[in-house]
């Protein structure tokens, strides 16, 4: 967990990092137009995006937006700056069930029961 950093993404206070990649970053932050914890989905740009990446993003928000599963976070927006593609979900402190995974194993029951 990284510590509360301000101003990495605009309009919002990181308050961890929940997971990093090559392309891009999932934070848990404060979002200040909101004024509560929101997960948000970082899309860095290196240089100029290409037209298949904002796509991806727009295509996660429509679809995540018609979901009805409780354990699935619900999309609040989709923003776009001058630096980032930024996707906002609503926080339920949830966990990544990759992170579980690396602490814990699962019986082929629990884990069907988890996978259904």
């Amino acid at each position: 967990m990284k510590d509360r950093k301000s101003g990495l993404v605009s309009g919002y206070e990181v308050t961890q990092e929940l997971l990093s990649n090559r392309d891009e970053n999932i934070y848990r932050a404060y979002s200040q137009q909101d004024q509560t914890t929101v997960v948000i989905k970082v899309f860095r740009r290196t240089g100029k995006i290409e037209l298949r990446e904002v796509a991806r993003f727009r295509q996660e928000y429509r679809i995540t937006q018609y979901l009805d599963i409780k354990e699935v976070l619900k999309p609040i927006r989709l923003e776009e700056n001058d630096k980032n593609l930024i996707l906002t979900y609503e926080d339920f402190n949830g966990i990544f069930l990759s992170n579980v995974l690396i602490h814990q194993r699962f019986q082929l029951s629990q884990f069907l029961n988890i996978a259904l």
